[in-house]
């Protein structure tokens, strides 16, 4: 490298980086990046319409659902809409998708899908919520909740999933160059596309902002948990109680379960991709082909989620399984109808 210190990234560029081998894997670059998540999306979104059309049009009275058209808002935004290539393990994101031909600032692409997140917490929680009011006890506390109090979660929990955009809004992010700049410390030979004037950095400091949307996460992860550990305490006891029907208690356990593979399928699809990204993060290494194939798995994870829907939930089970099934009618009527004659 050269062993003068550039003061600019054009003067990095025609310096030291000319010192850096050429980017010939083809999973680094960003062309990958961005065909491989529009190719994605002509899988995902129809299989999300489908979940959402079973929602909308096969879902009893009786029953809520998770709310799976945030699911395909968050699918279309990673793979159309924003199409984020990061610099990991470094804050510094370009976006190829539809949203950058528009002219939506960086900052203004995080904050709707920040705004995505925070919807789908507040519909995880509150069906976990329903769920739970359903399991306890007249006499309990929660069973006491009105409309006024979820109101306050429904604000409380949307804070709680939105909160990775308030270090970008409460931050100085405006002397991007030199924060690109101090990266390159780390990641001396990233791919051409940092150079973009449109490639956005964040700042990599622990700071209050930071701290407080730690907190208001982990404020939501308790609710999750309580709910779940609380439901599942009950449950057990209406299972063992003789005042139930058999019929009641089966519904609930299965309302119960349906909840758990809802969540629980999708969040454990991206477990591996996100130990991943901890792993980059930890030991600073730029792995960027990887961190491509983690992003694109983010709304992958959908896929996973309505397949849950469908399996778990017996209205919806049996409206794809008699969807499937109508090629077969015409040919048994045929069938009695000849034997008749």
């Amino acid at each position: 490298m050269n062993s003068l210190q550039p003061k600019t990234l054009s003067q990095y560029y025609l310096t030291n980086y000319t010192y850096c081998p050429p980017n010939k894997n083809l999973i680094e670059s960003p062309d990958f990046l961005l065909k491989a998540a529009i190719s994605e999306s002509f899988i995902l979104i129809p299989v999300n319409l489908f979940g959402i059309y079973c929602i909308v049009w096969h879902t009893p009275k009786y029953m809520e659902s998770f709310q799976f058209h945030l699911l395909l808002l968050l699918t279309i935004c990673y793979t159309l809409l924003t199409t984020p290539y990061y610099f990991f393990p470094v804050q510094v994101r370009y976006s190829l998708g539809l949203f950058r031909f528009i002219s939506i600032k960086n900052q203004h692409q995080h904050y709707i899908v920040s705004c995505i997140y925070g919807g789908i917490l507040v519909s995880v929680l509150m069906m976990f919520e329903n769920r739970h009011r359903q399991l306890v006890p007249p006499n309990d506390l929660f069973y006491k909740l009105r409309n006024s109090h979820r109101v306050f979660l429904v604000m409380l929990n949307f804070c709680c999933g939105s909160a990775g955009s308030l270090p970008i809004f409460m931050e100085d992010l405006s002397n991007q160059e030199q924060m690109k700049l101090k990266y390159l410390e780390e990641i001396p030979c990233p791919t051409e596309l940092y150079f973009d004037p449109h490639a956005f950095a964040l700042g990599n400091s622990t700071n209050i902002y930071t701290a407080i949307a730690l907190i208001l996460n982990l404020i939501g992860a308790v609710q999750l948990f309580f709910f779940i550990i609380h439901s599942t305490m009950y449950l057990r006891k209406i299972q063992l109680m003789q005042t139930f029907s058999i019929r009641t208690k089966r519904i609930q356990k299965s309302f119960f379960k349906s909840a758990l593979a809802q969540v629980a399928s999708p969040i454990s699809v991206l477990l591996f991709p996100l130990m991943l990204l901890t792993y980059v993060r930890i030991t600073r290494q730029y792995l960027q082909g990887l961190t491509n194939i983690c992003i694109l798995s983010i709304p992958a994870h959908s896929i996973f989620s309505t397949a849950s829907l469908l399996i778990f939930n017996a209205p919806y089970r049996k409206f794809t399984k008699d969807l499937f099934r109508l090629s077969e009618y015409p040919s048994n009527r045929v069938a009695v109808s000849c034997l008749q004659q």
